[in-house]
């Protein structure tokens, strides 16, 4: 499955599902800056802007971009879109992404 789709489909499994990672992925590289993205049409329904991200391809220790997507809103929470933060690690400093999730609106 090619990283576009690998991505897209992760996308909308977390969306529906939520996600989380057993080991945090922390890597030495920065990310790049975000991409400028155009919005597609807002489809039909209840549905909001999730924005795109980096994502990281540990087998090839390269980043590629998640484009963002229409995701579907759930009654009583928001999206808490993902991010990259930098961490200092046995004195060096690196990467760790927080994966996207689902969160109480109140929060």
């Amino acid at each position: 499955m090619n990283r576009l789709l690998r991505a897209l489909v992760l996308s909308l499994a977390c969306s529906l599902w939520g996600c989380s990672s057993a080991e945090p992925v922390v890597v030495s590289k920065k990310p790049p800056p975000d991409k400028a993205e155009v919005q597609s049409e807002r489809p039909p329904g209840d549905l909001f802007w999730s924005p795109g991200y980096w994502s990281w391809e540990p087998d090839t220790e390269v980043f590629y971009w998640t484009p963002g997507a229409w995701i579907a809103a759930r009654e009583g929470e928001k999206w808490r879109p993902g991010n990259w933060k930098p961490v200092e690690v046995e004195g060096e400093r690196k990467w760790q992404w927080t994966p996207g999730a689902w969160v109480r609106a109140d929060d």
